[in-house]
Order: structure tokens, then sequence, then C-alpha cells
């Protein structure tokens, strides 16, 4: 592991076990985090999911995006 991944591993880590909000352990602003969401939101109608669709998380974040597209039936 790189000493960037590590760097980043141990924030990750460290805002998990100190927050509960998504905005703060992903570092955004209530406000940043939202507008993320909504963009990420509007963009998945154009693509036309299945509910059986397979996604992948790369794991860089949260999990915000996840659940919502588990929320989603994806």
């Amino acid at each position: 592991m790189s000493d960037f991944d590590a760097v980043w591993r141990e924030r990750f880590e460290r805002f998990g076990r100190t927050y509960a909000d998504d905005a703060e352990i992903s570092g955004w602003s209530d406000l940043g985090l939202r507008r993320r969401v909504a963009i990420f939101s509007s963009l998945l109608p154009g693509l036309a999911l299945p509910p059986e669709a397979a996604v992948l998380d790369l794991g860089c974040g949260g999990g915000t995006y996840v659940r919502l597209l588990a929320g989603l039936g994806h």
C-alpha cells in the first residue's frame, strides 16, 4: 500500500469512528454533499439501470452513493 493510500485509509477510518453523518465522514459540508448527491441522482435515469444491475463501489467515501443505489433496488 502506498503512503497516499495509507493516509486516506486512516482518515476515513478515523472519520468513520468519529462521525455519524455522511458529509462529515466524507469530509464535505452538508451543502457540498447534497449537491453531489443531487448530481449523482440526476444522472441515474439516463443510465437506465435495471433493478438487478450490478454496480461497483470503489470505496472512496462514506457509502452515500451505494446506499442510494441500494434504496433504488440496485
